[in-house]
């Protein structure tokens, strides 16, 4: 069957939408490709007797666009109700866009991050 991921998350497994307007779910283990799928994505699947998707694989012609770097771009924008960016978003940001900026200070949250660092070591 063809149809397209409507959610996916890596505790919770996913959720697909066939071309036949119904929706099965689908369990991690499932996905047969690398990388994450994302929602949106275009897939080919089978279903078992019990309507769960099995054998998930991204559609022949499907768009390569999404995966890791598209999670990680969404993770990035994520903000809790007070509007502060998530711990992961954090870190992500500190990571990848002040990674080599050195002039201003860090703000408490990003020190956190230099004393977990070295806890773990």
């Amino acid at each position: 069957m063809k149809g397209q991921i409507l959610d996916f998350s890596i505790q919770a497994g996913g959720l697909i939408s066939s071309e036949d307007g119904k929706r099965y779910p689908f369990k991690n283990e499932e996905w047969k490709e690398q990388g994450v799928p994302t929602r949106g994505m275009k897939v080919d699947f089978d279903v078992d007797e019990t309507g769960q998707a099995v054998a998930v694989y991204k559609a022949l012609g499907a768009s390569s666009t999404g995966g890791v770097a598209t999670v990680l771009q969404n993770a990035s924008q994520t903000r809790n109700e007070n509007g502060q960016l998530s711990l992961f978003a954090l870190f992500l940001e500190a990571l990848t866009k002040r990674y080599a900026q050195f002039s201003g200070r860090a703000s408490k949250r990003e020190g956190g991050f230099c004393c977990l660092e070295q806890l773990q070591r």
